[in-house]
């Protein structure tokens, strides 16, 4: 779902192009918007997500995937995230 989300995404781009090589854990997603700011437009929602570590601090959003998070609080950031930045 968040996979998806990211491919149809005109804000976001895959932080690791190999799909062999993505992690199932962490999504990692180059952002146009600083990460800072993604999450600012999800406060509303009570929802965030995670930046980048290092140079890609602002440049990168990191969003946990583990089986802890319902498949409902994920399709509710899907959703926020389309509805906030598209």
């Amino acid at each position: 779902m968040l996979y998806n989300y990211i491919k149809d995404s005109n804000n976001f781009s895959f932080g690791v192009e190999d799909p062999a090589h993505r992690s199932k854990t962490t999504i990692v997603a180059n952002t146009i918007i600083p990460a800072p700011e993604v999450n600012k437009k999800l406060e509303p929602f009570d929802l965030a997500v995670g930046s980048g570590y290092s140079s890609y601090k602002e440049k990168q959003i990191r969003i946990a995937n583990f089986p802890a998070y319902s498949v409902e609080k994920t399709e509710e950031l899907v959703n926020a995230l389309k509805k906030t930045i598209g």
